[in-house]
């Protein structure tokens, strides 16, 4: 993974992040709830182009980061627990609630977001219609 996919990876994840907070911001009437979650530094296979960068990353997370499991818990517990039903617009992290930086909680910035992803929706749709 280069340096520029890595930072658009993590700009993706801020985007879901800051979505999150318009979706339950925005008063709809529907049955869905949208947390954010942080799965931690887990033993992935993300770097398998580069088998150097490989080894050493699972080196190093094995020190410091958690197995396969570990790192799919909070998904699973924000996704499945019943002590998690009804509850929307929270971040996790090692299956609990945390608090999210500065930024993730910035809703001039997730409105901003919110506002240019239906532009770009309502003009792929409108030229889908055309077609």
């Amino acid at each position: 993974m280069s340096p520029r996919d890595l930072t658009n990876s993590l700009y993706s994840a801020m985007g879901f992040f800051l979505i999150k907070l318009m979706i339950n911001r925005g008063g709809w009437c529907v049955n869905i709830t949208a947390n954010s979650i942080h799965p931690g530094v887990a033993v992935t296979n993300i770097f398998r182009q580069n088998s150097v960068m490989q080894g050493v990353m699972n080196k190093l997370v094995k020190f410091i980061g958690k197995n396969v499991e570990q790192g799919a818990a909070t998904t699973c517990y924000v996704a499945l627990h019943p002590q998690v039903s009804g509850i929307s617009g929270e971040y996790f992290a090692d299956s609990n609630l945390a608090k999210a930086s500065s930024l993730g909680r910035d809703i001039v910035l997730a409105k901003k977001l919110w506002d240019f992803s239906m532009n770009l929706t309502q003009k792929n749709t409108e030229s889908h219609k055309s077609n």
